[in-house]
C-alpha cells in the first residue's frame, strides 16, 4: 500500500490512473483546507465507487474515521456508486463550496453546480445511492 499521511491506495489501485489522480486530490484538499478534516471524519463510514465509463475504470474509496483507502475496482458493498466519465469525475473533485450557516455544501448557483445540476439531470452523470446518503454527499 502506498500511504501519504490520510490517504492509503491499495496496491490493487497502483496502476490505475484514476484512483491515483483521486488518492492525489484527497490528500491536496485535505492538505488545502484543513477544515476539510471534519468532513472526512463525518463520512465515516462510507464506501464510495466510482465507474468512468469512458476509461473503462473502476475505483472505490473507503472512508474510515480520518483516513480513505482508495481501491482499484468497485467493492460490492458500496454505498454510493458513481458513474460518469473520467472528465467529469475531475470536475466533480472542483466543486466549490458555500457556507449555509455553519455548514459547508457544494454551490449549486455557481457555474460548476449549474453543470452538475445538468449532468445529473440529463444522465451524464448517475448517482446511486444520492438519495440515501445526501448530507454526505454533499461533505465528500
Amino acid at each position: 500500500m502506498i500511504h501519504a499521511s490520510d490517504v492509503i491506495v491499495d496496491e490493487g489501485a497502483r496502476e490505475n490512473g484514476l484512483a491515483l489522480m483521486i488518492a492525489q486530490l484527497v490528500e491536496e484538499n485535505l492538505a488545502e483546507h484543513p477544515w476539510k478534516r471534519q468532513d472526512l471524519l463525518a463520512l465515516d463510514p462510507l464506501a464510495v465507487g466510482i465507474v468512468a465509463k469512458d476509461a473503462d475504470t473502476r475505483l472505490t474509496m473507503v472512508f474510515d474515521g480520518a483516513k480513505v483507502t482508495v481501491y482499484g475496482g468497485l467493492h460490492p458493498a458500496c454505498d454510493v456508486l458513481v458513474t460518469t466519465d473520467a472528465e467529469r469525475v475531475a470536475r466533480l473533485s472542483h466543486l466549490p463550496v458555500a457556507r449555509l450557516g455553519g455548514a459547508r455544501i457544494p454551490n449549486a448557483l455557481g457555474e460548476a453546480g449549474r453543470r452538475l445540476v445538468m449532468d445529473l439531470l440529463s444522465g451524464r452523470v448517475r448517482v446511486k445511492g444520492l438519495l440515501a446518503h445526501p448530507i454526505k454527499l454533499a461533505r465528500l
